[in-house]
């Protein structure tokens, strides 16, 4: 009984950090780097009906590069729009980053999981671009009725029109992310901002190790670590 007392403990204190660090939320400061080649391919995007994105011809679908600036030094990501009805910009913004979590957070990381780079369109060309934007946005635009959501390409309250050859593998990459029921090997993240895109960037999930606890996680760990060595005291005492 005691030790399985201790190894209560012991998960308790792993998991405190485990939660903290991943419900944390911080500022970052990120500029858009642009696209001067015009790259990619042309989507329109509506709204019960009505457009939200592409105007007359069509906007460029495509995976975004930004340039994070922390203390004199900048890191390149990239990131998928979550929100076609906003602008970007090259001027650098703080957005609030935080980790995506619940049916939306679960069915992007499926997503990244299955087809980033890796899915039916590994060469990750400007139609597989195109496509992979095109299920983020089916899998955080489409409303939910009736307290379920149908997800689809060409249908439903959000829906999206373009080549076919980007329409249809979206329809490969969401159907792969719907039906996925392993273990994600993503973790995900969303940048938050009142007046640019809001952004979904993922970064490859290695293991619990790998998270680099909060300063406040540190606390719930020495708590735990006590209950521990409470725990072994008394036994040694008996």
């Amino acid at each position: 009984m005691i030790s399985r007392t201790i190894k209560f403990a012991a998960l308790f204190a792993a998991a405190a950090v485990s939660h903290t660090a991943m419900a944390a939320t911080e500022q970052v400061d990120v500029a858009w780097k642009g696209n001067a080649a015009l790259t990619g391919e042309r989507m329109k995007a509506f709204v019960d009906g009505a457009q939200v994105y592409g105007g007359s011809r069509g906007a460029l679908a495509h995976e975004l590069g930004y340039t994070q600036l922390a203390a004199g030094t900048s890191t390149s990501f990239e990131a998928f729009c979550i929100e076609p009805t906003q602008p970007n910009s090259k001027l650098t913004a703080t957005y609030e980053k935080s980790v995506l979590g619940g049916t939306e957070g679960k069915l992007l990381a499926a997503l990244y999981t299955t087809s980033y780079k890796t899915g039916a369109g590994a060469a990750w060309d400007s139609v597989a671009q195109a496509a992979f934007q095109t299920a983020v946005w089916e899998l955080t635009q489409e409303k939910a009725v009736n307290g379920s959501a149908t997800y689809g390409i060409l249908d439903g309250n959000f829906s999206v029109t373009g080549a076919s050859s980007v329409t249809t593998l979206a329809s490969t990459f969401l159907a792969s992310a719907l039906s996925y029921t392993g273990t994600s090997t993503y973790s995900v993240y969303k940048l938050t901002n009142g007046d640019y895109q809001d952004l979904v960037v993922a970064s490859p999930f290695t293991s619990p190790a790998g998270v680099v606890p909060e300063p406040e996680s540190y606390a719930l760990l020495l708590a735990g670590l006590g209950v521990v060595a409470w725990v072994a005291r008394r036994r040694q005492a008996r």
